[in-house]
């Protein structure tokens, strides 16, 4: 919450640096905001409840718009580039393929694989990352878990918090290295509790606790996410 409103109390500041973790920190509570209207608009349902995501959408973003530019903005000085940067890439096509070296700095490939057993839905994922922004080389990671729904009765009709709706399990994750640090000896695994609440046939929210296992791991840590499926 401190990284929040620390944007906001910046928010008329256009200069100096914002770090990377004040910028996605702050991305991040912009994202659950988006996430907590979107539950209550799927709560009301029908017509009244995407009139309520559009307006609270709308509404939010107009109040947040000086604090995110301004927060963007330090991001950019903190690269070494002016916060010129962003309205020349909002002129340029693709510009957020243009972004990615100045912003992101990540680039992510993951292998996902799944299958269900019993009731039991078994993943195991394989994830590569390149830091674009430094010369680290390629970072291997895993990610597994097992999960199933409090209950395989399917209800007819419309309804949202019924227990098959719900999926309760366990998931592991960590590192397995670099190209140029090879070796698990430095690396962070954690395994977490996991619930996730199907709230329609192609919206999925998740929370997970994590504990880290080894000395380089945080102790804790929180993840959540919303998982929403293209037809």
């Amino acid at each position: 919450m401190g990284w929040f409103i620390l944007a906001w109390t910046r928010a008329a500041e256009f200069t100096g640096r914002s770090r990377r973790k004040e910028y996605w920190m702050f991305q991040l509570f912009n994202i659950l905001v988006g996430v907590a209207i979107a539950m209550a608009a799927l709560l009301i349902g029908g017509k009244g409840g995407l009139n309520t995501f559009a307006f609270s959408l709308c509404a939010y973003g107009l109040v947040s718009f000086v604090p995110s530019l301004s927060c963007m903005v330090r991001r950019l000085h903190d690269t070494g580039r002016s916060g010129w940067w962003y309205f020349i890439e909002q002129m340029l096509p693709l510009h957020y393929v243009h972004q990615l070296p100045f912003v992101l700095q990540q680039l992510e490939l993951k292998l996902i694989l799944s299958s269900n057993v019993k009731g039991w839905n078994i993943a195991e994922n394989f994830i590569v990352e390149r830091n674009l922004s430094e010369a680290e080389g390629f970072e291997f990671g895993y990610a597994a878990g097992v999960s199933r729904p409090l209950s395989r009765l399917v209800r007819t009709g419309d309804c949202r918090f019924c227990r098959e709706n719900f999926l309760v399990g366990v998931e592991a994750y960590g590192g397995l290295g670099s190209t140029k640090d090879r070796g698990l000896s430095d690396t962070r695994h954690y395994v977490a509790p996991v619930l996730a609440w199907r709230a329609t046939g192609r919206s999925t929210f998740k929370i997970s606790a994590g504990f880290g296992l080894t000395e380089a791991s945080d102790r804790a840590l929180i993840r959540i996410g919303y998982v929403r499926e293209l037809p």
